[in-house]
């Protein structure tokens, strides 16, 4: 299975999980969940999401281009460590 396929459907289960608690809980708090945001599939879909959207470049001007230019996994890794270190 490509490695983009076997992601997406690992954060697809993460978030019929999270549904289905907070459907089963309506009054559920989730206190935990920052950890999510910078694991490396959930990085790698939300990039094929931007990029299958043309998304446009941020506030620093970095572009789609930019960042397949200097290569997508490093750019990635590099948020995660941001993320991961609250210094994003």
């Amino acid at each position: 299975m490509p490695l983009a396929n076997h992601a997406e459907d690992k954060v697809r289960r993460l978030q019929v999980k999270l549904y289905q608690a907070a459907k089963r809980s309506p009054g559920r708090r989730f206190h935990a969940l920052y950890d999510k945001v910078y694991r490396q599939d959930v990085l790698h879909r939300a990039w094929e999401q931007v990029r299958r959207n043309r998304g446009a470049a941020g506030v620093d001007g970095v572009t789609i281009a930019h960042i397949e230019a200097a290569g997508v996994d490093a750019f990635l890794e590099t948020l995660a460590e941001e993320l991961r270190t609250e210094c994003y």
